[in-house]
């Protein structure tokens, strides 16, 4: 699913992609996540940093900065930041569905198209 929908993002912006190309990156980015929406950034490589910062333009991953407050000894407290990157499952399920409701609605549309002349006499 994943795939298709970046196929269909990069062909919106005018540029092209293989297929086979996007399941590629696809299957590299889940295997980041496995079933979670979310990773701590910091154990990705820079290359993989990359192919992430290219789906957040196409709006399928969100990275965030959380602080969070540690306290080392009795009184010193230090506040680290953690920069977490979000799978948005929800918006490509939704492209998903969007796009199979549009293919639907084709195909219905093209069972009547090729009825003979015939058919729509009574």
């Amino acid at each position: 699913m994943l795939a298709k929908e970046i196929v269909n993002a990069l062909n919106l912006k005018d540029y092209t992609v293989r297929y086979n190309d996007a399941l590629e990156i696809a299957e590299h980015v889940l295997n980041f996540f496995g079933y979670e929406d979310e990773i701590i950034e910091n154990v990705l490589n820079r290359d993989d940093r990359e192919v992430l910062y290219f789906l957040e333009n196409l709006d399928f991953v969100e990275f965030n900065i959380n602080s969070e407050t540690v306290i080392k000894e009795i009184l010193s407290k230090t506040v680290w930041e953690i920069c977490t990157v979000q799978l948005k499952r929800k918006r490509i399920l939704e492209l998903v569905k969007q796009e199979n409701e549009q293919y639907k609605e084709n195909e219905v549309s093209k069972i009547y198209e090729k009825l003979p002349e015939g058919a729509w006499i009574r």
